[in-house]
């Protein structure tokens, strides 16, 4: 008789599952890796367009306190917002991205407490628990509670890049943003 055993079958049947499995692991951590490098390149790309609009305009970029992103889309893409300095001569952005975890950026200024300095900010939502390390280590320290990358709530995914920005004047509200 020709023919495979029982535990000739199994051997390869379990082989064959520990090759999968790996091969699993590490596809998924390349998709870790590839929305990490994603959020760093619009981090990258958002800081370079406020700091372009702060020396165009002389002044830094308004915020609203909201999550809609209308007054972003306004101030960086259309120049439709008030009050507007002048000296606009945009669009700084194409268009306003969205993250890995498909949540839009916001951008905001922060008043300054004992562990946050007074400055601007970029809030990410969305974010998977375990690549939030991962994004504090390619933009930071490594540390979700010091440093310019913070985890905010992690618990719904929101973590803030927190920019060091030297804009020229006072930040000031928008009154109005028509994107």
């Amino acid at each position: 008789m020709k023919g495979f055993t029982l535990i000739e079958l199994l051997v390869v049947i379990v082989i064959i599952g520990l090759l999968a499995g790996i091969g699993i692991a590490s596809f998924s951590g390349s998709l870790a890796r590839g929305r990490i490098a994603k959020v760093v390149s619009d981090i990258t790309e958002i800081k370079s367009a406020l700091t372009r609009y702060s020396i165009d305009t002389g002044s830094p970029p308004p915020h609203d306190h909201t999550w809609d992103t209308s007054c972003e889309r306004a101030f960086l893409m259309s120049g439709t917002f008030a009050p507007n300095p002048g000296g606009w001569s945009g669009p700084y952005l194409e268009k306003w991205p969205v993250n890995s975890w498909k949540f839009a950026y916001h951008f905001e200024k922060w008043e300054s407490s004992p562990d946050v300095p007074d400055g601007y900010s970029i809030s990410v939502q969305g974010v998977a628990t375990s690549e939030m390390t991962m994004l504090d280590d390619a933009l930071d320290d490594g540390d979700l509670s010091t440093g310019k990358v913070r985890a905010y709530t992690p618990q719904a995914g929101r973590m803030e890049f927190y920019l060091p920005f030297e804009f020229a004047g006072v930040g000031t509200h928008t009154t109005s943003c028509t994107p």
